[in-house]
């Protein structure tokens, strides 16, 4: 189960009385680097693809790749 999925699940238990999941983005870390990698893909451009293959929204994707971009200077 992904990540949203898991916070829309409780949520839909819950409401808004769960605690959202701290996570650590290790695999969506993985997928960058990854993307990176293959060298088909501005990395500017890479939270296009984080949506693509995690179901999260634009602004999640971005501060996703934020993180990623200032963990690899």
């Amino acid at each position: 189960m992904q990540r949203q999925e898991l916070n829309n699940h409780l949520n839909n238990m819950f409401g808004d009385r769960h605690i959202n999941i701290k996570h650590d983005y290790e695999l969506e870390f993985q997928f960058l680097d990854q993307l990176k990698e293959s060298a088909q893909v501005n990395m500017l451009g890479a939270s296009a693809y984080l949506i693509n293959e995690f179901g999260i929204n634009k602004k999640e994707a971005r501060t996703i790749l934020s993180k990623w971009i200032n963990n690899n200077k």
